[in-house]
């Protein structure tokens, strides 16, 4: 029996093929779709990426660099909001814009638009209340000491540290406690803390220039001495009742000579010290006898003795540094009306009788403009190094302003005062490049701090 098959030839309708394509449709549409979004969401998160690396970017540029170098356009290319170089306006406030940068990609939308500001805050928020400052108004544009001219290859340079509320400890503070450490265990001081001995010890601060040669040349050398006494027996045992701390803050020998052979000069001492107010509340004169020296100390009075022994033709500055008030870091303690400090200066006279070096100073040299402002305008005595007509002469006061002509610090001269602020809040903005920033969002905004 022959078996035979029959084969089915007949293809797919066309009923069935639609119904495939729609199926296909529906399943490959929201594929497609989840791809170009997908491509896109990429393409956005990329560049965001990009915009907050830039941001970062901008943001460690300027924590790092100062302003003055910032605004320089031969240092930096940003520009203000007008187009010209960047100028702070009258709160204070600098705008630095730079257009068109690449961030590593060639395309367009990989360009990018940049805005920083930085902001001091120094203004008073409620005008009908004084009182309500913003959080930067009573620490910037305080007078401050211009310091950006001293280098230490040729400038002695002596800080003194203040107490502050960040500070709780200046450099007195452990003088105090030594002499507390040390009292008659008997007698007046027997029940006196740290506090008494800020009222009733006196102080004097030396600062020498000498040279000394060295075998190879001629060293200079620039001393710094505090002297503290209390010589008062029923207060303190004899063996405690001077103490005497030296610092060197200068020493050309360990320098490299120059191509003339020699150290490099001494240009320019510095002495900042922090003011005693607290010793004018019951002023006492004390004898007292330091290293042979006798002499009368008194502990109303700020005591700071310059000798140019080496006759060197240098800038002398004389700082009084302010200090806080206890346990703060803002506010300013008042200087008492009667504060006077004792300036004496030993030194040679030129050829047209002023002092070999130049002084300058922040302290008072007159009388005050406004009783308490300033203190007392200080006493200035000159005793020169080398007169033979008049070997022990002490320049009245009058005559020594004369002699040594003090200039002010800011007057002229390589150091001056100045009101400058010195922090502000920090906000950096990115945009697409070409957007309109006064409509449009950044893509990326940042904020931070920046300390000048």
């Amino acid at each position: 029996m022959k078996s035979t098959k029959t084969l089915d030839n007949k293809g797919f309708t066309l009923i069935e093929v639609l119904l495939a394509v729609f199926v296909l449709a529906i399943v490959i549409v929201p594929l497609f779709h989840s791809f170009v979004s997908s491509h896109r969401i990429n393409g956005k998160s990329k560049q965001y990426m990009r915009a907050t690396t830039l941001a970062q970017d901008e943001m460690e540029i300027f924590e790092r660099e100062k302003i003055a170098d910032l605004i320089d356009p031969d240092k930096f290319d940003y520009l203000g909001e007008d187009g010209n170089p960047v100028q702070p306006d009258s709160d204070g406030v600098y705008t630095f814009i730079r257009e068109n940068i690449d961030n590593n990609s060639g395309s367009n939308v990989s360009k990018f638009d940049v805005e920083v500001t930085l902001d001091p805050h120094r203004r008073v928020l409620d005008p009908t209340n004084p009182d309500i400052k913003d959080r930067y108004y009573d620490t910037n544009t305080k007078e401050l000491f211009y310091m950006n001219t001293i280098a230490s290859s040729d400038s002695a340079v002596h800080v003194q540290s203040i107490r502050s509320a960040s500070n709780l400890k200046g450099y007195d503070d452990t003088i105090y406690e030594y002499f507390a450490a040390n009292k008659s265990p008997t007698g007046g001081a027997s029940s006196w803390g740290t506090d008494e001995f800020n009222k009733n010890l006196a102080r004097r601060i030396k600062v020498k220039i000498y040279q000394e040669n060295n075998g190879l040349n001629i060293a200079t050398i620039v001393k710094v001495t505090y002297e503290y006494v209390l010589c008062q027996a029923d207060v303190m045992p004899s063996t405690y009742q001077s103490y005497t701390e030296e610092s060197i803050i200068f020493n050309n020998s360990a320098q490299s000579v120059g191509e003339d052979g020699k150290l490099p000069e001494l240009k320019s001492v510095y002495l900042f010290y922090a003011p005693r107010y607290k010793g004018y509340t019951s002023p006492k004169s004390i004898d007292c006898t330091v290293d042979g020296e006798a002499n009368t100390y008194k502990t109303d009075e700020e005591w700071i003795v310059i000798d140019n022994e080496a006759e060197l033709p240098i800038d002398v500055y004389i700082v009084r540094q302010d200090i806080f008030k206890d346990g703060s870091n803002t506010e300013i303690e008042p200087v008492p009306v009667n504060y006077q400090p004792k300036i004496e200066i030993h030194d040679g006279i030129d050829g047209d009788g002023h002092t070999i070096g130049h002084y300058f100073t922040n302290l008072n040299i007159d009388q005050p403009v406004v009783s308490g402002e300033n203190g007392l305008g200080a006493q200035i005595d000159f005793s020169p190094l080398k007169d033979n007509a008049n070997t022990s002469k002490v320049y009245s006061s009058t005559e020594a302003k004369s002699t040594i002509d003090p200039k002010p610090l800011n007057g002229a001269g390589s150091a001056q005062a100045q009101e400058k602020d010195r922090i502000y809040t920090m906000t950096v903005k990115v945009y697409n490049h070409g957007a309109d920033r006064t409509v449009v969002n950044p893509l990326v905004t940042m904020t931070g701090s920046k300390l000048e």
